[in-house]
Formats: C-alpha cells, structure tokens, sequence
C-alpha cells in the first residue's frame, strides 16, 4: 500500500508529464500553422503575446499566482521558440 506522500509524488509526476507533453505538442501544432501558410510568424507571436498578458494580469489579480507566474513565463519561452525559428 503506497502512502499519501507516495501518491502526492505519483500524482505530480503525472501532472508534470501531462504539461510537458501539452506544451510540446502545441508547439508543434504552431510551429505547422506557421509551416502551412495558416497564419504568420508575427500573427502568432502576437497571440501568444496575449496569452501572457493574460496570465500576468490573473497573477495581479490573485488568481493562483504562483501558477498564474510561472505559467506566464512558460508561455513567453514558448514564445521566444517559436520567434527564434528562421524562414517559418
């Protein structure tokens, strides 16, 4: 029988997998959309420009703030990629 510590690490070691793979497939889907003409490398870094100030703002607000931080500055490194990529 695993302890509840066993099972808190368990449990986040499934929810640390679940968000690195999300944040790898999205790169992905939007790595395509720049690849297929759908939209342009400055469109996305725009929307992606957004979904930052998003999450700051909910930070300031207090909503989850240490999550809200975190997960803005995993957003902006999504987006210094997909900027850092040439000719797409």
């Amino acid at each position: 029988m695993r302890s509840n510590s066993e099972r808190r690490r368990a449990r986040q070691t499934h929810f640390n997998a679940e968000g690195q793979a999300a944040l790898m497939v999205a790169e992905s889907i939007l790595i395509a959309l720049i690849e297929h003409n759908v939209l342009t490398k400055m469109q996305l870094v725009e929307a992606i420009d957004t979904a930052i100030s998003t999450k700051r703002q909910m930070a300031e607000d207090g909503q989850d703030p240490e999550v809200s931080r975190i997960a803005a500055g995993l957003i902006a490194a999504l987006q210094t990629s997909i900027a850092s990529f040439a000719n797409i």
